[in-house]
């Protein structure tokens, strides 16, 4: 839960906004203890001091049932400890594996007392039972009962110990505080089954009446609260909604998400409940969201001659982008330029503005500064080390001729580089001779030729390493398990070399 807390005070002393009168008294509503919990390493306690003891005869053996809960439950006798051995620590183990054994109980310790001459064993465990069906009434609560039966630590087949019945009603009831549901009174009770090991679970939750948000109110910090405003809309939690907490960190984390994707992409969103008014009837609940938006990202494109800003905006999906880091970013710019023939593009970036010198800016611009250099098309492919008698007469699958292993890459070509989609731009000759000068004295204005694309003669060093590893195993599954193919080599102003070498 990601909750205001050194901020609290920070937004007391702005007010609460919209009609709060400043003089109200402001009371944080505190989220509710989180239960006791078995530590992740147990902690093993020292055996029992048993040397004053050590020696001496057993007089008797006790089991002890330790918060007993269950009426079927019957003590059961220690048969692997007689009277008149004399005692010691292995004596006293074998008596508790005993029990254990048995599955009926979940743990135990052994203690000894002196008792006419000799000792007396008293065996402690303490009973469980396999849960065979949970059943579980909410009284109509809108809380997702596996959910609190699974922080609960009930499920069919799970373990329900004695002794932590009541820390189990505790969990639930702290659950329905954090769904809104402060008054909630959870009961657990058991019923016998056919069998003596398993029992029914009975959950019953009393709600009470819910907590609901009588207003929300929004602080910006770090940015133009009009124009970050409307992004809020992605607040899932409204007024008059239930003050649920998993929820509104739920709408915190939507929140978040959408003003990264609006260019904040520092936004940090936090949230907390608060008592607003004197006690009594008069006083609401306020849900308080604060918004650290930080600057305002915005990408600006240089010596990007053949593709508009949309488009190399579309291609960094910032809306979406997780890693904003400049590198990341200028790799994804280079790869939209190099699945269009691009090879040797170069993509730099600068920041401009934002956190600079310890001065905070409201507007940061990322600036990629790009040299698309010259197209660059594979003419011809070449496969050197390539034996073809020893593939002519292929059955399995593998490629049997120089021309059946191109199609094998451009498969992964077409299937990975853009130049196949159905619709395409259209080539402006046509176009100007329908609206060219003279034509219906429509004006006519720049219309530049679309790059035609045609992902088989690109070369993306990614793409084609897939399509090898490919075809190698192609032919390590027609036997030549010792095939290689590739690395690929590139021969600038004449062809891209394939090595196949089939051992």
């Amino acid at each position: 839960m990601r909750v205001l807390g050194s901020i609290a005070c920070c937004l007391c002393a702005l007010g609460l906004a919209s009609g709060l009168a400043d003089a109200q008294p402001v009371t944080p509503i505190p989220p509710p203890a989180a239960p006791a919990t078995a530590p992740l390493v147990p902690t093993i306690e020292a055996p029992p001091d048993l040397s004053a003891l050590a020696g001496k005869p057993v007089k008797r053996v006790a089991v002890v049932l330790e918060g007993n809960v269950w009426d079927d439950i019957e003590v059961p006798p220690v048969r692997t400890v007689k009277a008149g051995e004399l005692l010691t620590p292995a004596l006293a183990r074998r008596a508790l594996d005993e029990l254990l054994t048995s599955g009926q109980f979940a743990r135990g310790r052994v203690t000894a007392t002196a008792e006419n001459g000799g000792v007396l064993l008293v065996v402690r465990v303490v009973a469980r039972k396999l849960v065979k069906r949970v059943e579980i009434d909410l009284h109509g609560a809108r809380v997702d009962h596996e959910e609190l039966l699974r922080d609960a630590g009930l499920s069919e087949g799970g373990e329900l110990v004695g002794t932590e019945i009541d820390e189990t009603a505790m969990r639930i009831d702290r659950d329905m505080t954090l769904h809104g549901y402060p008054a909630a009174h959870a009961t657990v009770r058991t019923r016998a089954t056919d069998d003596p090991t398993r029992a029914l679970v009975l959950v019953d939750v009393v709600p009470g009446e819910p907590r609901l948000v009588d207003e929300r109110a929004f602080y910006v910090y770090g940015a133009s609260r009009e124009r970050l405003l409307p992004v809020t809309s992605a607040y899932t939690v409204n007024a008059h909604d239930r003050a649920d907490s998993p929820a509104i960190d739920t709408a915190d984390a939507a929140l978040e998400q959408a003003l990264h994707g609006k260019g904040w992409y520092r936004a940090r969103v936090m949230h907390d409940l608060v008592w607003v008014g004197a006690a009594g009837p008069g006083q609401r609940v306020v849900l308080r969201v604060r918004i650290d938006a930080g600057p305002l990202q915005v990408a600006q494109f240089e010596g990007n001659d053949h593709y508009d800003d949309g488009a190399l905006g579309a291609a960094l999906g910032l809306d979406k982008e997780t890693d904003r880091s400049g590198s990341h970013l200028a790799d994804k710019i280079r790869t939209f330029y190099q699945k269009r023939g691009f090879l040797d593009a170069e993509v730099r970036t600068e920041v401009r503005g934002g956190d600079k010198d310890g001065v905070a800016h409201p507007v940061e611009v990322l600036v990629f500064h790009i040299d698309e250099h010259a197209r660059v098309t594979v003419g011809s492919r070449r496969y050197p080390c390539l034996k073809l008698d020893a593939i002519r007469h292929l059955s399995g699958g593998g490629p049997r001729s120089s021309a059946e292993i191109g199609t094998e890459i451009d498969s992964f070509l077409d299937e990975e580089l853009p130049g196949t989609e159905l619709l395409v731009g259209p080539n402006p000759s046509g176009l100007s001779k329908t609206l060219g000068a003279g034509a219906h004295d429509s004006p006519t204005g720049s219309r530049p030729v679309p790059l035609a694309l045609d992902p088989d003669v690109a070369y993306v060093a990614d793409t084609y390493d897939r399509a090898t590893e490919h075809v190698q195993e192609l032919y390590r599954n027609e036997g030549f398990l010792h095939a290689q193919v590739g690395p690929v080599q590139i021969v600038r102003a004449e062809e891209a070399l394939v090595a196949i070498e089939l051992l």
